[in-house]
């Protein structure tokens, strides 16, 4: 049998080896999606992200994190790509680490106010207004979020939260 002598005790080789496992399921992951301008590509997006979800995360914090995914995309085909050709694309990036998911969804519009926006629209519009909610519903599942410009031609919509402890 195999031993490796550690300062705390002898372990065998399997202790050591699954001990390693452990820790590289804790290691942050990044996954990656590029769609184009459409709404129906909603379906692709959502089946990604369905087929991530990650043991850390609850089933509240996971599904909080897909509305945000859902109507950030949204946002970023309906207002960003407004004027675009439908083969411009969306960039998807999804970040797991061992306390928050961090949602990047990287668009090609032009530049817009996000901190402007919500502070101008506080609470939700009435139920006589078609749009207005998906900026102000991630705003509340969000622990932080951004809109940067990037570079000439790209903006970020950055949405980190935190999970829940005690899960």
């Amino acid at each position: 049998m195999l031993y490796f002598k550690t300062n705390l005790r002898p372990i065998r080789f399997w202790d050591y080896a699954l001990e390693a496992v452990a820790f590289l399921r804790q290691m942050p992951k990044h996954y990656h999606l590029s769609v184009k301008t459409d709404l129906n590509n909603l379906k692709q997006v959502l089946d990604w992200f369905h087929q991530i979800h990650p043991n850390q995360a609850s089933e509240r914090d996971w599904l909080e994190c897909q509305i945000a995914l859902a109507e950030g995309f949204t946002n970023a085909v309906r207002h960003a790509h407004e004027a675009l050709p439908p083969e411009t694309p969306i960039q998807l990036e999804l970040g797991i680490e061992l306390d928050h998911i961090e949602i990047r969804i990287w668009d090609h519009g032009p530049l817009f106010d996000l901190c402007q926006y919500l502070q101008t629209h506080p609470c939700f519009p009435g139920q006589e207004v078609d749009n207005g909610r998906g900026l102000l519903l991630i705003n509340r599942i969000a622990d932080n979020l951004q809109y940067r410009r990037v570079d000439n031609s790209h903006n970020c919509l950055s949405i980190i939260k935190y999970l829940s402890q005690g899960q």
